[in-house]
C-alpha cells in the first residue's frame, strides 16, 4: 500500500511539473542596432539548463512559469527577466568594461588584478594632451608614490622617483624598460651642475623618446619589479611600450598611417638677481701683478671680488694671445655693456 502511495505522488508530481513547463523563445540583439547577437548565454537562474543563441541572436529553452532567465555576453551587460508567456526578446548594451590589462615584462600581459605588486597604467592621452618636452615631467601628479625632480631650462634632465629614495650614495632612479630593452636615463651635466653650483644640464636620455610615439606606461612599484628585470629595478621599472601600427590596421584602413602635430614653446625670464657693477673679477681688491707699469688682474678667479672698475688702464685676458687682434693692448678696467639684463633686453 505504502509504495501505491509513492508511486502515485511521484507521478502527481511530474504530472504538475509537465503541466507548469513551457518552451520559452526569442531573440537577443544588440541594443545599437537592433541586430542579433551570435553566442549569447542563456540560462535559466540557479539551475544547470541554458543554452546559445543561434547566428541570428535567437534562442528556445525549456522553463517553468516564474523561473528567471539570465543572459549574458562579454562586452556587454547582464540581463536578468523573468520568463513571459509571449516572445522574450532581450536587447544587451555594449560596452561594458573588461577587467584591465597591463603590459608587467618583455611584452607580457597580465590582468591587473592577478598581480601581486603595485602598477598603474597610464595612455597615450596622458603624455600629448598637455604635452612636455619630457616625458619623465608627464608622470608628475598622475601617478600616486612618484616625485618628480625637474630642472628650470628647457631641455633639462628630470628625475624621478617611487615611494621616496631608498639609498643615501646610490642611484634611487626607477629602470626605464622601452618595447623590452632597459634603457639608462642617466643625466649628462656636470657634477658642479648636480650641486647646484654652476656648469650645463645637457638632459637626461629619456626625455629623447617622442611622446606621439607611446602607446603605454606601466608604473610597476617597489622591489617586486627587480623580478622581473634584475637587481637594476630595485627601486621600481617604468615600462614604456610604443605604438606599433595595430590600431590602424584594426580599423580597417589600408595603407600608412601617419599623424602630424607640432609645438613652439617660449620662456620668458620672470625674476632676475640683483647684479653689482662696480667691482672686477679677483678674491681680492689688490692687482696681481705690474708688468712694465701695467696692472694685472686675477684672471684665474670666478667671482667678483677684485679691484674697483674705475677705468684704470689694465691688461685684459685677451691681450697675451699673439694671434690675437688685442695683443699687448692695454683697455679701461670698467663695467661691461654685455651683462644679462642688456642682453636680454636687446633679444626681446
Amino acid at each position: 500500500m505504502r509504495t501505491k502511495l509513492m508511486l502515485l505522488a511521484t507521478m502527481i508530481a511530474f504530472g504538475t511539473s509537465a503541466l507548469w513547463a513551457q518552451s520559452v523563445s526569442g531573440t537577443v540583439s544588440d541594443a545599437s542596432d537592433g541586430s542579433g547577437l551570435p553566442g549569447v548565454a542563456v540560462l535559466v537562474d540557479g539551475t544547470n539548463v541554458g543554452v546559445m543563441t543561434d547566428m541570428d541572436g535567437k534562442y528556445s529553452l525549456n522553463a517553468s512559469s516564474g523561473d528567471v532567465l539570465v543572459y549574458s555576453f562579454v562586452g556587454y551587460n547582464t540581463v536578468r527577466r523573468e520568463a513571459g508567456d509571449g516572445p522574450n526578446n532581450v536587447s544587451l548594451k555594449s560596452g561594458v568594461a573588461l577587467d584591465e590589462v597591463v603590459i608587467t615584462a618583455l611584452g607580457v600581459s597580465r590582468e591587473k588584478k592577478s598581480l601581486g605588486y603595485s602598477v598603474q597604467e597610464l595612455g597615450n592621452d596622458d603624455f600629448t594632451r598637455a604635452r612636455s618636452e619630457n616625458i619623465v615631467r608627464s608622470l608628475s601628479g598622475k601617478i600616486a608614490g612618484v616625485q618628480v625632480t625637474s630642472g628650470t631650462s628647457i631641455g633639462s634632465s628630470s628625475k624621478v622617483l617611487l615611494r621616496g629614495a631608498s639609498s643615501i650614495t646610490g642611484d634611487n632612479q626607477p629602470l626605464f624598460v622601452v618595447d623590452g630593452v632597459p634603457m639608462d636615463n642617466s643625466d649628462y651635466s656636470g657634477y658642479g651642475t648636480q650641486r647646484s653650483t654652476g656648469g650645463y644640464d645637457y638632459g637626461n636620455a629619456i626625455s629623447d623618446i617622442n611622446p606621439d610615439d607611446i602607446a603605454s606606461v606601466s608604473v610597476l612599484k617597489g622591489p617586486a619589479a627587480a623580478a622581473l628585470y634584475g637587481s637594476r629595478a630595485s627601486n621600481g621599472a617604468i615600462v614604456i611600450t610604443t605604438k606599433t601600427g595595430e590600431g590602424h590596421r584594426a580599423s580597417g584602413k589600408s595603407g600608412l598611417g601617419i599623424s602630424v602635430s607640432s609645438g613652439v614653446a617660449y620662456n620668458n625670464v620672470y625674476v632676475l638677481p640683483n647684479y653689482q657693477n662696480a667691482y672686477g673679477g679677483g678674491a681680492g681688491t689688490a692687482w696681481v701683478d705690474t708688468i712694465d707699469g701695467e696692472f694685472i688682474p686675477d684672471y684665474g678667479y670666478d667671482g667678483s671680488w677684485g679691484p674697483k672698475l674705475d677705468g684704470t688702464m689694465v691688461r685684459h685676458w685677451d691681450s697675451w694671445d699673439e694671434g690675437s687682434a688685442n695683443y699687448g693692448e692695454v683697455r679701461p678696467w670698467s663695467a661691461s655693456d654685455s651683462d644679462v639684463e642688456r642682453t636680454i633686453s636687446k633679444l626681446v
